[in-house]
């Protein structure tokens, strides 16, 4: 008896337009923030200088993106020297102000003052005189990103990265903050404390509302760097600094309901994806359900892993696939802003009608190139890939699948037993046919169809 091939066809976003890609991040650094006394005003009041490695430009964890982030320092736009300076990234607990901000050595220094009158200013000063290592963290702006595959190198900030992470490749500078909990434990600040000034005497500059701090790194920045990013390389693992940070404050100012209410969010969320994973792997895959719980995967990142464990060897086959191309002159009256921008929207979408011999389905639109001639028209050439529509495939028992070109057929495999051979063999149990590429009007390309 022949069985029905389960067909779902999604549209699956552009990676320009993932929804759940986050506009914002919080990158929190990999080393601890130097605070020292410094005078300050002529009408004699004195307030702490801060010096802090805002971002060490390594590969770090974020929470809303499923694999380790970078930014690209070379890519990120600093609007001002003198940039907000606040705790945990809360508009209404200031702490100070930047004087000074640049990059050296793919890192993001920042140097400024403690110059907010507020209850966390006045913790940050307090605990760092105390010897608490705050550390610091950026927020900026998400304007362009890109994704680097498994295996693959990217060289960003004078150092090699290998995939899968994302390299966010412009981004703008809002803010620094103080956190009180970063990504790397192997850094520390001890706090050089100064005797007290004898009585009658005005305080020293060293001994002002802060001493001096010297930072004392157990490893080197490198070193550092490479140790987070080998935990970052956990898939699907998920870490929230700025969420944790918050929890083990007692800063005044900072709600304790908030921070009561992010710990429990955590907690159930933790349950939840450990559920999924358990119920995924079904107690049959003991050793991916213990590897997807201690390494942090998600549900998506847990079941690809259960498909793979579940399914059987293929083979490389070659398809045929039909490229070509034509060059058309097209009036400069024609070649206009809104023409570009169609070519752009068209580029990487298949026919949703019949194009140049080709059915709806069949035919892809890789792009195109040109220049204008003078000022006479344009020489334009266009790039095309052909793929056939097929009817009537068959996967094992599974018959009468339909295929349009560039949609993607796979196969779910499931244990059954064989009786002759007394063991469990893999035979096919669906076929899902998938929508890879989004359809469009080839009409709007001006080259006839």
């Amino acid at each position: 008896m022949s069985t029905t091939a389960k067909v779902r066809r999604p549209v699956r976003p552009d990676p320009r337009n993932v929804p759940n890609i986050p506009k914002s991040l919080c990158l929190t650094a990999q080393a601890p923030i130097e605070i020292e006394a410094a005078a300050g005003d002529s009408d004699g009041a004195r307030l702490p200088r801060f010096r802090m490695v805002a971002y060490t430009g390594g590969a770090m964890r974020i929470a809303g993106w499923r694999y380790p982030v970078i930014v690209d320092l070379a890519g990120l736009a600093i609007p001002s020297q003198k940039r907000p300076i606040r705790f945990s990234h809360d508009p209404t607990a200031g702490v100070g102000h930047s004087d000074a901000i640049r990059i050296e050595s793919g890192q993001l220094i920042a140097t400024g003052i403690v110059s907010r009158d507020t209850a966390v200013a006045r913790e940050v000063v307090t605990s760092s005189k105390n010897g608490f290592p705050w550390q610091a963290s950026i927020g900026a702006s998400v304007d362009e990103f890109e994704f680097v595959k498994e295996n693959q190198k990217v060289l960003v900030n004078g150092r090699e990265h290998i995939g899968p992470l994302n390299v966010v490749r412009k981004s703008t500078l809002g803010e620094i903050s103080f956190v009180d909990l970063g990504a790397d434990g192997q850094t520390s600040v001890n706090v050089a404390a100064n005797a007290a000034p004898a009585p009658g005497k005005e305080p020293s500059q060293e001994s002002n509302v802060m001493d001096d701090v010297t930072v004392q790194n157990d490893t080197n920045t490198n070193d550092a760097a490479g140790a987070a990013a080998d935990d970052a390389n956990a898939p699907g693992a998920t870490q929230n600094s700025n969420s944790a940070a918050a929890a083990s404050t007692t800063t005044p100012g900072v709600q304790a309901s908030s921070v009561v209410g992010d710990i429990r969010a955590q907690a159930a969320a933790e349950t939840e994806r450990i559920a999924a994973i358990r119920k995924l792997c079904g107690g049959k895959q003991p050793t991916i359900e213990a590897q997807a719980i201690r390494e942090g995967w998600d549900a998506t990142k847990c079941e690809l892993e259960v498909l793979r464990a579940n399914g059987v060897d293929g083979v490389d086959i070659t398809v045929p696939v039909y490229h070509f191309s034509e060059t058309h002159f097209i009036a400069a009256s024609a070649v206009t802003a809104g023409y570009k921008a169609a070519l752009f929207a068209l580029t990487g979408k298949v026919n949703n009608a019949g194009f140049k011999g080709l059915a709806s389905g069949e035919c892809l639109f890789l792009g195109a190139s040109g220049s204008k001639r003078g000022d006479e028209d344009w020489e334009i050439g266009f790039r095309f890939a052909g793929s056939p529509n097929v009817t009537g495939l068959a996967v094992g028992p599974i018959t009468g699948i339909a295929k349009k070109g560039w949609e993607y057929l796979w196969v779910r495999y499931a244990d059954i037993e064989d009786t002759n051979a007394k063991a469990l063999v893999k035979r096919p149990i669906a076929a899902y046919v998938e929508q890879v590429y989004d359809y469009g009007n080839f009409g709007a390309l001006g080259i006839g169809t």
